[in-house]
């Protein structure tokens, strides 16, 4: 088996397919835990409609397949990396997807940041929104410029639905994810400088740098969630987190929602806990509203 046949083998067991409503992309994991807490990476333009909708997002991987929602187990934290990269990560807790295998390049490590320079060698994966097609496909090409903003340009084929896939080089110990596939630009006709057809150019794929996601890995597993021991966290449910008033059961500001609400108008308990806490419960911040909202008997 080559080099890259094996590379390919291994970033496929953790590429995933995205969809929500008419969108179709791609995404990879990219940080996995034991308990089953897991991120997908992909590109913003791939879920930024249903973000900004709160549509239900659809993550396929083999025949399995995930429906990230409002509600539920499920519930979605979605992070944009960095403002005009298009980028983000999907976290989430299933057990029902791989741990990842093949790691983000490490940005503090100067031999794998070695690897990254014009005319290297870049392979990505995805799925294209084809009829004809309904297998995961593999591209290469070469890099042609590293974009000061964190972008990649290579020179090769992106194909609609491989977007926020991964793109990864081989190294002598084995794959490292650099980045996802974020757009392409095709052919175009050349011109000289005095305006002469010269032909076509060739297509650019662009791919979005990712190794901004280590830090957001080094967070996650500060999370006691996350150690190696199990912990629990106690949670007041008669006492204001903040002043210390008597809590009493209401509706969260502008939505439909029971929550706990301080008596001395501090708010609803949900927002004054330590976001943390928040963020490392299943489901996120409306399933331990809606838990601690049902844990609480006492207040009448």
């Amino acid at each position: 088996m080559s080099m890259w046949a094996r590379a390919i083998e291994l970033v496929s067991q953790q590429v995933v397919r995205i969809s929500s409503g008419d969108i179709r992309g791609t995404g990879f994991v990219s940080y996995g835990r034991q308990r089953g807490t897991r991120i997908v990476a992909t590109a913003q333009h791939v879920v930024e409609s249903a973000i900004n909708n709160e549509s239900p997002i659809h993550v396929g991987h083999g025949q399995q397949v995930l429906t990230l929602g409002s509600s539920g187990l499920n519930r979605r934290f979605v992070h944009k990396t960095t403002e005009g990269l298009d980028s983000a990560i999907l976290a989430f807790v299933a057990k029902e997807l791989p741990q990842p295998t093949v790691p983000i390049l490490d940005p503090a490590s100067p031999a794998e940041l070695g690897h990254i320079e014009v005319g290297a060698e870049v392979g990505w994966l995805g799925f294209p929104a084809l009829r004809t097609v309904n297998r995961l496909c593999f591209f290469s090409g070469r890099i042609s410029m590293i974009d000061p903003h964190g972008r990649f340009l290579l020179d090769g084929t992106n194909v609609h639905g491989c977007s926020g896939g991964p793109a990864f080089f081989v190294t002598s110990d084995g794959p490292r994810i650099i980045g996802v596939v974020s757009s392409y630009f095709p052919n175009e006709n050349f011109r000289d400088m005095e305006n002469k057809l010269i032909g076509l150019a060739p297509g650019l794929t662009a791919i979005a740098d990712v190794t901004n996601y280590k830090g957001i890995e080094a967070a996650l597993n500060k999370l006691p969630d996350h150690r190696g021991q199990e912990q629990t966290v106690s949670i007041k449910l008669d006492k204001c987190a903040k002043c210390g008033a008597e809590l009493v059961k209401g509706t969260y500001p502008r939505e439909r929602a029971p929550t706990l609400l301080c008596s001395k108008g501090c708010g609803p308990l949900i927002d004054l806990l330590d976001e943390s806490l928040v963020n490392a419960f299943p489901g996120g911040a409306r399933s331990l509203n809606q838990f601690l909202y049902d844990s609480h008997e006492s207040v009448m």
